[in-house]
C-alpha cells in the first residue's frame, strides 16, 4: 500500500488463544492477535507486509522487546490473524501499546493492549484455568457478574460480563462485550467491542471502537465514533464525530458536528461547522454559517448565517438568508438571494432570484432571471460571481446593478443580457402568449371582454397608458425597418372573427401612411331628436337644430344614416351612445329608396317622413328640391317598393345646382333678345300716337305672355 492510500487497523480481539505448553508450570509467551485492515474505508483483501512493535506509552515512550516483522500476510475481507511474541519480560503489569505498520506506513494511534495478556504472568496456573472468570473487582463496592478477564476498579463500578472489560470510573458500568471501558464517573459502556465511555455520565451502548469522552455524551453504536464534547450524541454509523456542545450525529459515515448545537442526521463525510447548523444527509456537505441547513445532496456549502440548501450537488450560499433549492453548481451569494434549482445559476445581489433553468444570472438588486442564459447585469454592491454571471458586463452607473429587472430567456443558446434597471425582458422564439397557450405572433394577447359595449378603460383586451402629465405624451410607436414603406408595409391590420381582414394602416410610398378599409363614407355621430324614435342604417333623416329625425320637412339638411363608415367623428360618451346615430357626411352610403332608380338620378326626401327617398332624373331636378336633396344614385334598381341604393353623399350636389343655374342663364338670354326685338318694333310706331299707344298695349301684352311662359317653365 502506498502512502497516498493510508490504511487503518481496527482490532477485533486482543487475545483469542493462549498457547499453553504441556507442562502445567511452564508458560508460553506467544499470543494470537486478530485485527481488521481497511483501505479508504473499505475492508482490504490481498497480501501485505505487517510490522508490530510494543511500547510503554501511547506517544513516544520505550520500545518493549523485539519488533515482529511479518511478510506477505494474507488479508481476507479485511481480517487477519497473526502470532506475536515480545518475550517473557514484555508484560509486567504496566500499560502497553501496540504500534502497527503496514508496508512501513505507521498507523496511528497505537492500540492499547488490555489486561488479558497479563494472564501470561500467572505462575503455576493449571491447564484449562482460563475457562474460569479471571475477573477482578478491585474498586470499593465494585462488582463483576461474569465473563472473562474483566476488571471493575472504580468505586461502586459494575461489569455485567463479557471479555476484557474495564470499569474504572466511580459508579461506572460495563454491561458486557469485549474490551469495553467505562472510565468516567457514572459512565456506561453497555456492549459491543472496544468502546470507551471516559467522562462523567458518558454512554456507549454498543458497536465497536466508539469513544464517548464528553460530559453527558452518548454513542448508540456503530464503529469508531467519537462524542467528545458535553451533551453530544452519536446514534451510530462509522467514524463519526460530535465535538460541538450539544451537537448530534445520528449516523452515517465520517460525519462531523463540530459546532455548538450542530446536527448531522446521516450520509457521509458531512461537516456541520456552524453553530446550530444542520445537515440532513448526503455526502461531502458542509455548513459553516450559524443556523444554516443542508437537507442533503453532495458537496454543498453554506458559508453565512441562516442559509439553506435543500439538496443537489456542488451548490453554494455565502450571504445571510440565502437559499438554493437544489440542482447543480448553483450559487446564492446575495443577501436574501434565492436559486430555486437548475444548473450553474447565480443570484448574487440583494433579494435577487433565479427560479431555475441553466446558466442564468440575477446580479441586480431585486432582479429575477430564469430559463437559459438569462442575465441581469451586476453592480459593485453585488456579491461574488458564480458560474452563471461569469463574463457578464457591469452596470457602471448603478452600484446595485440592473435592479428590479426581470429577464426570461428561451433555449436559443446565447446570452440574453439586460441593459438597464427596472426592465421586463422576454426572449421567446415562438411568441409570448397572454391568455393563450398557442401564440400566433411574437406577442399574442387573448381575453374575453364585457358583454356590454362601451369605451371604458376596463372593457378592452389591452391598455397602454402614459401616466405622464403636462403638455407632452407619446403613447404608442410602430416602427419598420424599411426606409420608405409602401402598400406592402402593413403597420396595423384589423380582422373579424373569421380571420378576414377588415382594414389596415399601411405605407403609401411617399413618406406617409394610408388607411385601407371596406368602409365607404365619412360620418359623424348625431343625437336623435327623440331618443325613442327607431332610426336604422340607410334611413333618410332630417337634421334639425335639436337633433335628427325621420321628419325631413323644415330640416336644416336632409341626409342618410351611414351603414359602413370608414371614419366616424363627434363620438358621444359611452352611456349616451344608444341615443345617437352615425350619419353619412361624405362618401358612398346605401339609402332606402322607394320606386325604380337609374344610375345618376338624384335622390331626394320622399316627403313621407318615413325614412325613405325617391329618385328624380338628373335633368328634371328643380331648385325647389334643393332643400330635400340627399345625393346622386350610383346604381340602377328597376324593382318597385323599397330598396337600398348606393348613393354618393355630399359629392356632386354642385352639379344639380350648376345645371339649374345654366337653365336660368339661358332663359335670361332669351328674354334679353326678345326685349331687343320689342324695342326695334317700337321705333316704327313712334310717328303716330295712336300707333304708339297700340304698340304700347301690344308690348305690355307680349311681356305678360313672356312672363307667364317663364313662370310655367319654372
Amino acid at each position: 500500500m502506498s502512502t497516498s492510500n493510508r490504511t487503518r487497523i481496527y482490532i477485533l480481539a486482543t487475545v483469542l488463544v493462549l498457547l499453553i505448553p504441556t507442562s502445567a508450570f511452564a508458560q508460553d509467551t506467544t499470543f494470537t492477535y486478530q485485527g481488521q485492515l481497511r483501505q479508504t474505508g473499505q475492508p482490504f483483501t490481498g497480501i501485505t507486509d505487517l510490522e508490530f512493535a510494543l511500547y510503554d506509552a501511547l506517544l513516544d515512550g520505550n520500545e518493549i522487546g523485539m519488533a515482529q516483522i511479518l511478510a506477505d500476510v494474507p488479508i481476507e475481507d479485511g481480517l487477519f490473524s497473526v502470532e506475536l511474541d515480545f518475550g517473557e519480560d514484555a508484560f509486567d503489569g504496566s500499560d502497553r501499546y501496540l504500534e502497527i505498520r503496514v508496508n512501513s506506513d505507521v498507523l496511528n494511534p497505537r492500540q492499547r493492549i488490555t489486561a488479558t495478556p497479563y494472564a501470561l504472568l500467572a505462575q503455576g496456573v493449571a491447564s484449562g484455568a482460563l475457562s474460569g472468570s479471571n475477573n477482578e473487582a478491585s474498586g470499593g463496592g465494585s462488582t463483576v457478574s461474569g465473563g472473562v478477564s474483566n476488571n471493575a476498579s472504580g468505586e461502586d463500578s459494575t461489569i455485567g460480563g463479557g471479555f476484557a472489560n474495564e470499569a474504572s470510573g466511580p459508579r461506572s458500568t460495563v454491561c458486557g462485550g469485549i474490551g469495553n471501558e467505562a472510565s468516567g464517573t457514572a459512565s456506561l459502556a453497555c456492549g459491543g467491542e472496544f468502546n470507551t465511555a471516559s467522562n462523567t455520565r458518558s454512554t456507549v451502548t454498543g458497536g465497536r471502537f466508539n469513544t464517548a469522552s464528553g460530559i453527558n455524551s452518548t454513542i448508540g453504536g456503530g464503529i469508531d465514533n467519537e462524542a467528545s464534547s458535553a451533551n453530544t450524541v452519536i446514534g451510530g454509523g462509522e467514524d463519526n464525530t460530535a465535538s460541538g456542545f450539544l451537537s448530534t450525529v445520528s449516523g452515517g459515515l465520517q460525519n462531523t458536528a463540530s459546532a455548538d448545537r450542530s446536527t448531522v442526521s446521516g450520509g457521509s463525510s458531512n461537516r456541520a461547522s456552524g453553530s446550530e447548523s444542520s445537515i440532513g444527509g448526503g455526502s461531502g456537505n458542509q455548513t459553516f454559517g450559524a443556523y444554516s441547513n443542508i437537507s442533503g445532496g453532495s458537496s454543498n456549502r453554506t458559508i453565512a448565517s441562516f442559509n439553506n440548501i435543500s439538496g443537489g450537488r456542488n451548490n453554494r450560499t455565502s450571504n445571510a438568508h440565502s437559499t438554493v433549492g437544489g440542482g447543480l453548481s448553483n450559487y446564492a451569494s446575495g443577501l436574501n438571494s434565492t436559486v430555486g434549482g437548475g444548473s450553474e445559476n447565480t443570484a448574487s445581489a440583494q433579494n435577487s432570484t433565479v427560479s431555475g433553468g441553466a446558466e442564468n444570472c440575477a446580479a441586480g438588486r431585486y432582479s429575477w432571471a430564469g430559463g437559459f442564459q438569462a442575465k441581469v447585469r451586476r453592480g459593485s454592491a453585488s456579491g461574488l460571481n458564480g458560474l452563471g454571471c461569469l463574463g457578464i458586463p457591469t452596470n457602471s452607473t448603478n452600484v446595485f446593478g440592473d435592479e428590479g429587472t426581470f429577464v426570461w430567456a428561451d433555449s436559443q443558446g446565447n446570452n440574453f443580457v439586460s441593459t438597464d434597471s427596472d426592465q421586463f425582458l422576454i426572449r421567446a422564439r415562438n411568441g409570448v402568449g397572454i391568455g393563450t397557450n398557442d401564440p400566433l405572433t411574437q406577442l399574442h394577447v387573448r381575453d374575453r371582454t364585457s358583454l356590454t359595449f362601451n369605451a371604458d378603460l376596463d372593457r378592452h383586451v389591452a391598455l397602454i397608458e402614459d401616466i405622464r402629465t403636462g403638455t407632452v405624451s407619446n403613447i404608442l410607436a410602430l416602427k419598420t425597418g424599411i426606409n420608405n414603406p409602401s402598400v406592402t408595409t402593413n403597420f396595423i391590420t384589423f380582422f373579424d372573427g373569421d380571420d378576414d381582414a377588415l382594414g389596415r394602416i399601411e405605407g403609401n410610398g411617399s413618406g406617409g401612411v394610408q388607411f385601407i378599409s371596406g368602409g365607404a363614407d365619412f360620418a359623424e355621430w348625431l343625437p336623435k331628436r327623440n331618443p325613442e324614435e327607431v332610426i336604422g342604417p340607410g334611413d333618410v333623416i332630417g337634421w334639425h337644430p335639436d337633433g335628427i329625425s325621420l321628419e325631413t320637412a323644415g330640416a336644416l339638411r336632409v341626409m342618410a344614416v351611414s351603414t359602413r363608415p370608414i371614419v366616424v367623428g363627434n363620438s358621444p360618451a359611452g352611456d349616451e351612445l344608444k341615443d345617437w346615430v352615425q350619419v353619412g357626411f361624405i362618401g358612398q352610403v346605401p339609402v332606402r329608396v322607394t320606386g325604380p332608380v337609374a344610375a345618376g338620378d338624384w335622390i331626394v326626401a320622399s316627403g313621407l317622413e318615413d325614412g325613405t327617398g325617391r329618385a328624380v332624373a338628373a335633368d328634371a331636378i328643380h331648385t325647389m328640391q334643393w332643400d330635400s336633396l340627399i345625393g346622386q344614385a350610383l346604381e340602377s334598381v328597376n324593382e318597385g317598393g323599397q330598396q337600398l341604393v348606393n348613393t354618393a353623399i355630399g359629392l356632386g350636389l354642385h352639379s344639380a345646382m350648376g345645371q339649374n343655374m345654366a337653365q336660368l342663364q339661358a332663359e335670361n338670354a332669351w328674354l334679353a333678345e326678345k326685349n331687343r326685338e320689342l324695342e326695334a318694333r317700337l321705333q316704327w310706331v313712334e310717328q303716330s300716337a295712336e300707333q304708339q299707344a297700340e304698340m304700347q298695349q301690344r308690348l305690355v301684352a307680349l311681356e305678360a305672355m313672356l312672363l307667364a311662359e317663364h313662370v310655367a317653365k319654372q
